[in-house]
């Protein structure tokens, strides 16, 4: 066994028979950092000082690197690998790569065999010179980039084993590789689809589902963006599978996603959860102009008849009803996974609702309006305890203030989930004013036939 230098994950040195080597200052280790990452080149004096004692005069940070070199020289004696080769104008060290991480990973990645990616993924075990700080920003700024190539070289290998991997017979080796390659980068959304797409094949469908949602809360934390449309339509198959096909009556294709049982609401989560959803929420328009000429026993006659077919209109659409409260029923489309065929199942569960005709005594009739907004919200458990579901976001808030601009019939929609709707539809753009509740206009439209 040889000496052995670690840069991957933190910094350590031990000689052949694995016993530590003590480096005794942090400037020692940037210099032997650099030395071996330069790979035995000659590395000139002034361009070291430079690096690692910036703010001293040209004669002081060379008199401080030839201080540096001298307790290198004695480390690298005791830990028995090749001395410093230097003169007065450059430096060098001739290590072979089998010595240090960092320059073995590199080695064994070009070697591109699948053992050889596997032994240097295994490498791979932080960033370079985790930990180490020696308050000089020329050398922060080169330690910065060795980082970045190194992590970035970790992945290619990873993702071309992973590639390997997959294709092949063992499918849980394919699922670790996976895994750890998004303990590296937990951004890297190819992996994330590999890794839905071998629980999905192994039948854990529901994990797919999870690392879905895994998926997109990092992609939201980190980088402040959503999956792409590629991650969001492998979920939608996944989730068609988990749930299985409903019939429709023409070529057994799945048409609808499982429904709750009618006037069931959404029960509260394990723990919160922020997923982007299409809302619904659906007001008897007119009904205040009633309270007058009608008993509370008739009034909640009324809103019986329209939560109990809003709920059927919803769940028979894949929706989830949230709550029912007076004359108005909420509910989401798209959880937990967001699909393109979402939008349009809740523009039709709108346009149902929007036209069920609503019968009362005294001659009247009344119909819902309904308004849709697309948008990210938490999904938590309700504060009150009641093992419901609720929501928070400001799509919350826009949905609410644009059901108060439907009239009976009328559905309203956001500027946004317009532009994603398939059916053709006439449109009146609506202004709400100040007096929003979001603290702001809001831009509907109002659908037509």
């Amino acid at each position: 066994m040889q000496p052995q230098i670690r840069f991957l994950g933190g910094y350590a040195l031990a000689d052949s028979r694995g016993r530590p080597v003590r480096v005794p200052t942090k400037k020692c280790w940037a210099l032997l950092g650099y030395l071996v990452m330069s790979k035995g080149k000659d590395v000139p004096r002034d361009e070291i000082a430079a690096l690692l004692w910036p703010r001293s005069s040209d004669a002081n940070a060379r008199a401080s690197l030839r201080q540096e070199i001298a307790v290198l020289r004695k480390v690298l004696a005791f830990a028995g690998l090749p001395e410093i080769d230097s003169t007065k104008e450059l430096v060098r060290l001739p290590l072979p790569a089998p010595a240090a991480d960092a320059l073995l990973m590199a080695e064994l990645i070009e070697t591109n065999t699948p053992e050889a990616l596997r032994e240097a993924v295994a490498l791979y075990r932080g960033d370079f010179l985790n930990g180490l700080s020696v308050s000089a920003h020329p050398f922060e700024d080169w330690q910065w980039v060795e980082r970045l190539r190194l992590k970035a070289l970790a992945q290619t290998a990873y993702l071309q084993l992973l590639a390997q991997d997959a294709d092949g017979p063992d499918t849980e080796q394919a699922i670790d590789t996976a895994t750890s390659l998004l303990a590296v980068e937990p951004t890297q959304e190819q992996a994330h689809r590999t890794l839905m797409r071998l629980y999905r094949r192994m039948g854990r469908r529901a994990e797919a589902l999870q690392q879905f949602q895994r998926c997109a809360a990092v992609l939201q934390r980190e980088l402040d963006t959503e999956p792409s449309q590629e991650t969001v339509d492998l979920a939608a198959r996944i989730r068609a599978d988990l749930e299985g096909p409903s019939r429709n009556g023409k070529n057994g294709a799945p048409d609808r996603r499982k429904p709750l049982r009618v006037g069931q609401a959404m029960r509260a989560p394990q723990r919160d959860a922020t997923h982007t959803v299409i809302l619904m929420l659906s007001s008897l328009a007119g009904v205040a102009d009633l309270y007058s000429r009608l008993d509370p026993a008739q009034l909640a006659e009324a809103q019986d008849r329209l939560h109990r077919f809003a709920a059927q209109q919803i769940t028979d659409r894949g929706g989830h009803l949230i709550a029912g409260w007076g004359d108005r029923v909420m509910a989401c489309f798209g959880h937990p996974v967001l699909a393109a065929s979402d939008h349009d199942r809740a523009i039709g569960a709108a346009q149902a609702i929007a036209s069920k005709d609503i019968e009362l005594p005294a001659d009247a009739i009344l119909r819902a309006g309904v308004a849709l907004a697309r948008g990210r919200v938490l999904i938590r458990a309700n504060p009150s305890g009641n093992g419901q579901a609720e929501l928070v976001g400001v799509a919350v808030r826009q949905v609410c203030d644009l059901v108060n601009a439907a009239h009976g019939g009328e559905v309203v929609i956001t500027a946004d989930l317009r532009s994603r709707i398939s059916a053709t539809f006439e449109t009146r753009n609506i202004m709400l004013g100040q007096s929003s509740q979001v603290g702001g206009s809001v831009q509907g439209y109002l659908l037509r036939r």
